[in-house]
């Protein structure tokens, strides 16, 4: 009988009011070794007390945590690298602290699947379901993209996800062996930990392989969502300029790809915005008029 290996899942908390549903749907997992490693990034959510506290009384035997308070908000990258220093499992999964895993299976059957084929790199699907956490909006990658995850080389799948990502990391996982050859997340980098990593790995020709399972489910208002978007574009755009465009095989066309790419989501950053600010129906078909992408959206939205 082959030993259990200890696996690690790291939680960077900010300021999301739902910490203990994401924090519940780790302690329910069945794997029999799991280490947890939270990290309070700067204190406009929980504090460190609280969630030991909570932690001392609901956790069983099997989840062994750990909570790290930093001083002050030093954003996704850097709490997730301090949460790298501390943990010891051979795979590593991120859950975001408005995050939940979608089963107590999940962690079982996800690390089977990466012991079994010796993965550094598993992402899956998610589900992105409403602010309130009611309704399912979409599952991310489509079918189209998860084959490309299936069947393309490294080169070819960097060269694709150069205009636009669909390998994320609120359902990625790697193992320990990744980091201790690649490094850790870029610290270049203050919010975005995935996308780079992602394309880091493929241009070392690292194989992503695929979980197929729905694992994680997150909130459809993320720090990748389409409404805060227009905040990370400068760091997109360090992104793109550092890690993808010296690397792709046909430059010239990735860069019109991408311009297209840029100009399409900051106009529907605008949109959500202000349509977000809209009071009356008038201003909303105003925008609707100005912005007139938007509405086959619009109307899958109301007869949804």
């Amino acid at each position: 009988m082959s030993k259990i290996q200890t696996i690690s899942v790291i939680t960077p908390h900010y300021k999301s009011k739902t910490l203990f549903d994401t924090i519940d749907s780790v302690l329910c997992q069945t794997y029999p070794s799991i280490q947890y490693v939270l990290v309070v990034d700067g204190t406009e959510g929980y504090s460190v007390e609280e969630i030991r506290q909570y932690l001392h009384k609901k956790a069983p035997s099997r989840v062994h945590w750990q909570v790290i308070g930093l001083p002050e908000n030093k954003g996704t990258v850097y709490a997730l690298n301090t949460a790298l220093s501390a943990v010891y499992g051979v795979y590593i999964f991120n859950l975001a602290d408005d995050d939940v895993f979608t089963g107590p299976e999940i962690l079982k059957e996800w690390t089977a699947y990466m012991l079994q084929n010796q993965a550094e790199i598993c992402t899956a699907r998610r589900q992105i379901v409403s602010s309130k956490g009611v309704d399912k909006v979409r599952v991310e990658p489509c079918e189209n993209e998860i084959v490309k995850i299936l069947t393309y080389t490294p080169q070819e799948l960097f060269d694709d996800l150069a205009v636009c990502n669909y390998i994320f990391g609120s359902s990625t996982a790697q193992s320990m062996t990744a980091f201790e050859k690649y490094g850790l997340y870029d610290v270049r980098y203050r919010l975005t930990e995935d996308y780079p990593r992602v394309m880091k790995l493929l241009r070392n020709g690292v194989k992503i392989y695929f979980f197929p399972k729905e694992v994680v489910c997150c909130q459809s208002e993320g720090v990748s969502s389409p409404g805060r978007i227009l905040s990370l574009m400068d760091e997109n755009e360090s992104i793109f300029s550092a890690e993808i465009y010296p690397y792709c095989s046909a430059q010239r066309n990735i860069k019109i790809k991408h311009g297209l790419w840029k100009i399409k989501t900051i106009r529907y950053g605008k949109f959500l915005a202000r349509y977000a600010r809209a009071n009356t129906l008038c201003q909303k078909f105003g925008l609707l008029a100005m912005y007139p992408e938007n509405l086959i959206r619009y109307i899958k939205k109301l007869g949804g």
